[in-house]
């Protein structure tokens, strides 16, 4: 297992997750269309990609594609078709709405501007009969088909700055329910990302459109798996470490997710001489180094893509109180520290946003709750947002 930091891990580098991957294939097995919620962070990308490797051995066939780039409808088609190509699924099918979509592509370019929706029709048909002509050959030959979308709230977010973005979101969501519903059985999907799908549309009043979906979720490692995940990353990277430099590991970060594991092994391996505990210290302590934001960033950008300006605003004074109190504060300290910075607000409505904060910041990974009160989850992602936004 190679020290890998950033990028999904498969082969060799995928480390167990066995409990999870027969959860999944639990789901799957009842025809469940399935939400993976985890927060970022957790390895949603490696187990879906490991999933997608289990379940071609067993004759199914899995397309994964990242919606992440994606700006629009027929941009989600297109990285869909890509998918499939790539797999040798369906290929004249794909090729046949390959070929529509240009034709699309060409009328839209033709007329200055995008007046696109899923509801769509030319001649050739409408934008839903094309992509449902994809899924033919899987229902009416009776084989398995597997879709997994990656970052498709990333995707939601970008269309809503396109014109009429609320609305088309709106749609698109809506037809996406009705495409999963009409394949049931042959087709399944399974949906994950960076943002959660579930905190995107509850905010949006859109929950309808993925109450079809099973939520399945995905944790940090356990104690005993976070020790075999060290013992393995040391042996094979012939920097072994022993039961009390993993435990220093544990409790200074605090919180075991497979990439800050990766990245505290990374920095103390940066050190001169074995490891030690005072190693894993000078470790921690670099991480945090402004150099090293990079590694952090994305948990204060994710906000703004995710909320909106006023919600995001809030959510970042709540994290910035809490990285000052180790030990955590109560709901009730944390609503009064809100009217203390806008004593004029209405507090009834700020205890409603708060209440919608709180269960996003859980939901994603940045806090927990313990004894009543809220406090960050990972002590590295506290430390960085001290720093950051405090000291």
């Amino acid at each position: 297992m190679r020290n890998i930091i950033g990028s999904p891990t498969g082969g060799d580098d995928f480390f167990d997750r066995h409990s999870e991957i027969r959860q999944l294939r639990t789901e799957l097995d009842n025809d469940a269309n399935i939400l993976l919620t985890a927060p970022r962070r957790v390895g949603k990308t490696s187990l879906a990609l490991k999933l997608c490797d289990v379940l071609r051995q067993e004759k199914w066939c899995a397309a994964f594609f990242d919606a992440e780039s994606c700006t629009d409808e027929t941009e989600f088609v297109e990285a869909l078709i890509r998918a499939l190509r790539e797999k040798e699924i369906n290929l004249e099918g794909v090729h046949r709405v390959q070929g529509w979509l240009g034709d699309l592509r060409k009328y839209f370019d033709s007329v200055g501007g995008n007046l696109f929706s899923v509801k769509f029709r030319t001649d050739q048909g409408s934008f839903d009969d094309q992509v449902r002509s994809l899924f033919d050959q899987p229902a009416k030959e009776g084989w398995k088909l597997l879709i997994v979308v990656d970052e498709l709230p990333v995707m939601l977010n970008r269309l809503l700055m396109e014109d009429k973005g609320a609305e088309r979101a709106r749609e698109f969501l809506h037809w996406l329910r009705e495409l999963r519903q009409a394949y049931r059985g042959s087709v399944q999907w399974m949906l994950l990302g960076s943002i959660g799908l579930n905190s995107f549309t509850e905010t949006r009043g859109l929950t309808a459109t993925i109450n079809d979906l099973t939520a399945v979720s995905l944790g940090a490692f356990l104690e005993v798996d976070a020790h075999a995940f060290l013992e393995k990353l040391g042996d094979d990277n012939y920097y072994p470490l022993s039961y009390e430099i993993r435990s220093r590991i544990l409790e200074i970060v605090g919180w075991a997710l497979p990439y800050h594991l990766q990245l505290m092994f990374h920095a103390l391996r940066e050190l001169e001489g074995s490891p030690s505990a005072t190693g894993v210290d000078r470790a921690f302590e670099s991480l945090l180094d402004p150099a090293k934001s990079i590694y952090f960033d994305t948990w204060r950008q994710r906000l703004a893509e995710q909320l909106e300006p006023a919600g995001a605003a809030m959510a970042m004074s709540l994290l910035t109180e809490l990285c000052r109190h180790n030990a955590g504060r109560t709901r009730p300290q944390l609503h009064s520290f809100l009217m203390r910075r806008n004593p004029t607000v209405d507090p009834e409505a700020v205890q409603q946003q708060l209440s919608a904060l709180l269960q996003i910041l859980q939901r994603d990974g940045y806090l927990a709750v313990e004894g009543g009160k809220y406090l960050f989850r990972s002590f590295l992602l506290r430390e960085y947002w001290r720093r950051r936004e405090v000291l």
